[in-house]
C-alpha cells in the first residue's frame, strides 16, 4: 500500500496549519523567503504564497510538487514565488543565512535519530538573524514512537526540545499540551504528543 499517495489524496484540500496561522496573525512577519520543510500537499506553502512570500517547499516525495501546483493553479503569478526540491531529512542541504522563516509541522520526527542533530544544525544556520522557526516536535508519549515503522525516528523530551534553541534563538512561544487523542488523515485515532514552538533567531 502506498501510504504517501493515500495521505496526499486525503490532505490535498487541507487548510494551513492552525499553528501557522497563529504565527502569522500574532507576529506579522515581513515579506521574505520561507522554507516549508516536509511540505506534503502544501497547505502552509499555499498560505505563505498567497500572502506574498517566496516559498521553497521541500519533501522526500516528488509528487508533492504537483499537488502544490494544483493548489495555486488559479493564480499563475504565484508560480514565480514557488520552488520545490526533493530532499531527505538525513541529507538536507540548505544555504547558510538564506531564509527568513522555516516552517515544519508533523515532519521532523521522520528524520532518523542518528541524523537529527546534523539536520537541525543545517536548519538553524539557514535562518537569517531575526528570522523565525515555526513548527513542532513529537514527544515521547506520541503513538508513532510505539509503531515499528517509526522506531528509528526522533522523539524528544521537553528539555531536549528547549536545548535545541538555547544558543541562537529566543523562544517566543513554547507549548507542551498534554497528550491527546487525534484523528489522522488515515481515519485512525491515536495518542498525539507534541511540542509547539515559535522561535526568533537572535544571533548569526
Amino acid at each position: 500500500m502506498d501510504k504517501n499517495k493515500i495521505y496526499f489524496e486525503k490532505t490535498k484540500h487541507k487548510k494551513a496549519n492552525k499553528h501557522t496561522r497563529h504565527f502569522y496573525d500574532n507576529f506579522m512577519p515581513k515579506i521574505g523567503i520561507v522554507i516549508d520543510l516536509g511540505c506534503g500537499t502544501g497547505c502552509d506553502t499555499e498560505f505563505f504564497l498567497r500572502h506574498g512570500f517566496s516559498v521553497l517547499s521541500i519533501d522526500s516525495d516528488i509528487r508533492a510538487e504537483s499537488f502544490i501546483k494544483d493548489r495555486i493553479s488559479d493564480s499563475p503569478e504565484l508560480f514565480e514565488l514557488f520552488k520545490f526540491e526533493k530532499q531527505r531529512y538525513e541529507t538536507l542541504k540548505l544555504e547558510k543565512n538564506s531564509v527568513n522563516i522555516v516552517i515544519t509541522h508533523n515532519s521532523l520526527a521522520y528524520c532518523q535519530k542518528e541524523n537529527f542533530y546534523s539536520m537541525w544544525h543545517t536548519i538553524k544556520q539557514s535562518i537569517v538573524k531575526n528570522g523565525y522557526f515555526v513548527g513542532n516536535f513529537f514527544g515521547l508519549e506520541h503513538n508513532y514512537r510505539r509503531n515499528q515503522n517509526y522506531t528509528n525516528g526522533t522523539f524528544l523530551c521537553e528539555q531536549e526540545v528547549i536545548e535545541l534553541f538555547s544558543d541562537d534563538f529566543e523562544l517566543l512561544e513554547f507549548n507542551n499540551p498534554l497528550p491527546y487523542k487525534k484523528k489522522t488523515a488515515f481515519d485512525e485515532q491515536m495518542l498525539w504528543h507534541e511540542y509547539l514552538v515559535i522561535a526568533k533567531k537572535v544571533s548569526e
